[in-house]
């Protein structure tokens, strides 16, 4: 029962979200690819309102996206419940299995899924991306796309698809050159470019 109506409860929330959204004036440029499994780069990531646009942007597009989160937040059941509703995975940092495995595990038990990652890390201008999308992909065998959103424009989109070369160098330059021309952040000064720490500029294998 609890179940139920916090699943209701979920549907009530997205609804009026993607009516203020639209009325707000925000549209998007394309649509998500059609593809059956990939990552969503989700940036720039500079503010808490861009979970809201993520939500507005799933209902839109009506395609659920799966994002980690701590175990600890699915620990309350209303709350672990709207979480996973809307696309939450619990992530169990405590084990000795990182967060990578984890992922292309979750990801190779799906015929279908978005998975989206803010690679940026923070919402505050920082040094680094962290490289875990880009080391997911590679070892699940799926893409990644480059997703943007863009308060200026009041503009969001799925952007360009791409597949990990293996060449780190070359791919973060090719994302770098994406998003000096795509997205604008709520606070574009605290946006992070795309560059890993040096001992993260090698693929898994």
């Amino acid at each position: 029962m609890k179940r139920a109506f916090a699943l209701i409860v979920a549907r009530i929330i997205s609804i009026p979200i993607l009516l203020l959204w639209r009325l707000a004036g925000w549209g998007v440029d394309e649509d998500l690819p059609e593809l059956d499994k990939y990552i969503l780069v989700a940036a720039p990531h500079t503010s808490n309102w861009d979970y809201v646009m993520m939500i507005a942007l799933s209902a839109y597009h009506k395609r659920k996206p799966y994002t980690f989160v701590k175990d600890s937040a699915f620990k309350l059941f209303l709350v672990g419940t709207l979480v996973r509703w809307f696309g939450g995975i619990p992530i169990d940092r405590s084990k000795s299995q990182n967060l990578v495995e984890q992922a292309v595990e979750f990801i190779d038990q799906k015929d279908r899924i978005v998975l989206v990652i803010t690679p940026e890390g923070t919402r505050n201008k920082s040094a680094y991306w962290r490289s875990g999308f880009y080391h997911i992909a590679l070892k699940a065998k799926v893409p990644y796309v480059l997703g943007y959103l863009d308060y200026k424009r009041k503009r969001g989109s799925g952007g360009l698809v791409i597949h990990p070369s293996g060449d780190v160098d070359a791919d973060l330059q090719i994302i770098r050159e994406f998003y000096a021309t795509h997205g604008h952040g709520k606070y574009p000064e605290n946006f992070t470019p795309a560059y890993f720490r040096p001992d993260d500029n090698t693929p898994s294998k």
